[in-house]
């Protein structure tokens, strides 16, 4: 038996001897302890004995618990596990299944060989990898991606400084198919501490839950995750540190949930599934409109800057993944994050993804900053810019918003320009009841722009 996560089992095998009793999975109706975790993961690893090293196995039980234990079963016969989401459809899953060729599928306990022509049979597999994870497909068919231990233990090191309170509980509700979500609950694991996850997230179950185990809590979130905890109004003195990624908080929601919480440390990061931590931001102590201070020992580069020293973003660190399944990867490569964005005193400012940048009249256009000044407008709830055609100027910006005011355009165009060029000031605005997301959390950018475009919002 060839295990593929050696340091990780070695650090879970230490807390099963030295606190079997100790709660380690809860998921709703389930309770393990981490006694009764290892036994299961060893009655699993016996069933799925016909697993070989280093073959594909995807988890797809519907209940989360059952895939954390098949995740680490997996691991104890050699193979390389993929959360699947529970919420795809079987034509997503069979196209994932066939397109990065996963031998085998795990559901109810039963192990199934899947039978399709393997396209990755010569495929060189990098080392100390525990799983693949996926992207978050927004505009077709998620990507594969190599996660490797190292990367992970280096992450959960840099976490652990974050937290200041030595939280017992960490609690992360999103899908485990999610990198924050699993990370979240191997980091847990791995340092003896109690998972809190949910099947679908629920403020209220999960306070309720949170006060009933009482013990000091850690929770990893996105922002719309954290409006809804500011919408119940529900306090927990128990959580100490709320943990925030996908995108940055405004200032409105840093106020509302401090006075929620005003004895938990608010912590943002940005980061990717691929390159995993990059910068963070302790209580909003770093500038304005920053996504942080960027993490000890990530290397950046700009690439094709601007006069305005914007460029694309590419970062280099311990903690970054081993590359895509089914491309030649790289050990050591720089990652392309995909953002334009600038660097000023260690401090990252983002001002917009590639893919959705604007060229209105030849000028470059980045969203996220437009979006940072509506979004400090009391009021305002969320913020979205896209760019639709015009036979004049090649594209136009427009503002979609949501949020208890109604914004006058005379206003909002003199209260742009003096910070915008005229170029980066949207055309027209247009209030809408609420945004379209994605299964992350995030907005779902190019399906509002298609709404928009098609006279559907």
């Amino acid at each position: 038996m060839v295990m593929k996560m050696k340091k990780i089992m070695e650090y879970l095998q230490h807390y099963i001897n030295q606190y079997p009793h100790r709660l380690a999975l809860v998921f709703e109706d389930r309770y393990l302890t981490y006694g009764e975790l290892s036994k299961e993961i060893h009655q699993a690893s016996m069933r799925y004995n016909e697993v070989k090293l280093n073959e594909k196995v995807g988890l797809m039980d519907d209940h989360p618990v059952n895939n954390i234990i098949n995740y680490f079963a997996v691991h104890q016969r050699g193979g390389i596990p993929c959360f699947f989401n529970h919420q795809w459809s079987n034509e997503r899953i069979h196209q994932l299944v066939k397109s990065y060729d996963i031998q085998w599928l795990i559901k109810d306990n039963h192990l199934t060989l899947n039978h399709d022509n393997s396209i990755y049979s010569d495929e060189v597999i990098p080392r100390n990898v525990i799983h693949i994870g996926f992207t978050s497909g927004t505009t077709g068919l998620p990507k594969a991606f190599y996660r490797n231990e190292h990367s992970w233990i280096v992450s959960f090191k840099e976490n652990e400084k974050l937290l200041q309170n030595c939280e017992e509980t960490i609690v992360a509700p999103g899908p485990l198919s999610h990198s924050l979500s699993l990370y979240a609950c191997i980091y847990a694991l791995s340092t003896g501490k109690t998972f809190i996850g949910q099947k679908n997230f629920n403020p209220l179950s999960l306070m309720r839950l949170i006060n009933q185990l009482n013990k000091t809590t850690a929770i990893f979130v996105v922002p719309t995750m954290v409006q809804q905890l500011i919408s119940t109004q529900r306090h927990c003195s128990l959580i100490k540190s709320i943990l925030s990624s996908g995108a940055k908080l405004t200032l409105q929601q840093f106020q509302q949930i401090s006075t929620l919480y005003p004895q938990a440390n608010l912590i943002e990061f940005f980061g990717t599934s691929e390159a995993s931590f990059i910068s963070y931001n302790f209580n909003q102590s770093c500038p304005a409109h920053s996504v942080g201070k960027l993490f000890p020992h990530v290397e950046t580069r700009l690439l094709n800057q601007d006069d305005d020293a914007v460029g694309l973003l590419a970062v280099r660190s311990e903690m970054v993944f081993s590359g895509y399944v089914g491309q030649s990867n790289q050990e050591g490569s720089w990652i392309k994050t995909g953002d334009f964005a600038y660097i000023k005193n260690q401090h990252l400012f983002l001002v917009g993804r590639e893919s959705d940048r604007i060229i209105v009249g030849g000028i470059n256009v980045y969203p996220t900053a437009i979006e940072s000044l509506i979004m400090d407008i009391e009021g305002i709830d969320e913020a979205l810019v896209i760019g639709i055609p015009h036979a004049k100027f090649g594209e136009i910006a427009i503002l979609l918003y949501s949020g208890k005011v109604q914004l006058n355009y005379r206003q909002i165009k003199s209260f742009l320009m003096k910070q915008l060029s005229r170029q980066e000031v949207p055309s027209k605005l247009k209030k809408i009841d609420h945004m379209i997301y994605t299964e992350s959390g995030k907005i779902a950018r190019k399906e509002m722009k298609n709404k928009f475009i098609n006279g559907e919002l």
